[in-house]
C-alpha cells in the first residue's frame, strides 16, 4: 500500500506539502465517532508567485467484523498554488456495515485541482459494493446483490460476475465493460447519467438510454 506523494516545489523555493501516511486498521468491532485522518499536507505560499504542489492523500485500509459510528474517514489530498493534491485512498471491508459518517478522498484545491481518489466499501455479509471514487474492478469470481457507484466511481466488468440489482450509472460514474461476457449475468439500468464505456465486442440492451 502505497503512501502518498509529495507535493512538487514552488516559487522561490516554496515547499510543497508532504504526503498522507498508511492508517491500516483491523478491529472485531471498529466505532469511528470522531476522525480518521490521512490527508496530504497543505503547499506552503510562494514569495510573491505560485505556492507548490499539495501533497497527496494517503490510505485508510480497514477491516472489521462491524463498522459503526458517525464520524469522518478522510484521505483527501492537500491544497496547494500550483496545484493540488490527489485524493487517496480509503477501502473498507467488512461483515456488517453500519457506519453512517463521512468517507473521503477528494483532491485538494490549488490553479489545477487534485484528482479525486478511492473509496470502495465491501460488505460481505449483504453481498454490497460502494464504489464512491476510484476503480474497482469485478470478474467471474464476485457475486454481489446491489453495486452503488457515486461521483467518480469507475467499475471495471472484467467477466461474468453477478450482480442481483440493475447497476444505476448516475452522473459522474463511470461503468467500463471490458470482456465480452460482461453483461451476461448483470443488468444495467436503461437511463445512463453518466459515463458506458465498451472495450470488447458485445451486445448492449436495446432499452439503454445514452
Amino acid at each position: 500500500i502505497a503512501l502518498g506523494g509529495g507535493g512538487g516545489e514552488g516559487s522561490c523555493s516554496s515547499s510543497g506539502g508532504r504526503g498522507g501516511g498508511n492508517l491500516h486498521l483491523a478491529a472485531d468491532t471498529l466505532v469511528v465517532n470522531g476522525q480518521i485522518v490521512a490527508s496530504g499536507q497543505a503547499a506552503a505560499a510562494g514569495g510573491g508567485g505560485a505556492g507548490g504542489g499539495g501533497g497527496g492523500g494517503g490510505t485508510i485500509p480497514i477491516r472489521a467484523t462491524t463498522l459503526q459510528g458517525n464520524g469522518n474517514i478522510v484521505a483527501d489530498g492537500g491544497n496547494g498554488g500550483a496545484g493540488g493534491g490527489g485524493g487517496g485512498m480509503v477501502r473498507v471491508d467488512v461483515q456488517q456495515n453500519a457506519f453512517a459518517g463521512l468517507l473521503r478522498a477528494a483532491g485538494g484545491a490549488g490553479s489545477a485541482a487534485g484528482q479525486p481518489g478511492t473509496i470502495n466499501v465491501v460488505d460481505s455479509t449483504d453481498h454490497t459494493l460502494v464504489v464512491a471514487g476510484g476503480t474497482y474492478v469485478i470478474d467471474e469470481s464476485d457475486s454481489f446483490t446491489t453495486i452503488t457507484l457515486g461521483t467518480a466511481g469507475n467499475l471495471v466488468i472484467a467477466g461474468a460476475a453477478h450482480v442481483d440489482d440493475p447497476i444505476v450509472i448516475s452522473t459522474g460514474a463511470q461503468v467500463t465493460l471490458a470482456s465480452s461476457d460482461a453483461l451476461d449475468d448483470i443488468v444495467l439500468d436503461p437511463n445512463i447519467a453518466g459515463t458506458l464505456r465498451v472495450d470488447q465486442p458485445i451486445s448492449v440492451p436495446s432499452d439503454v438510454v445514452l
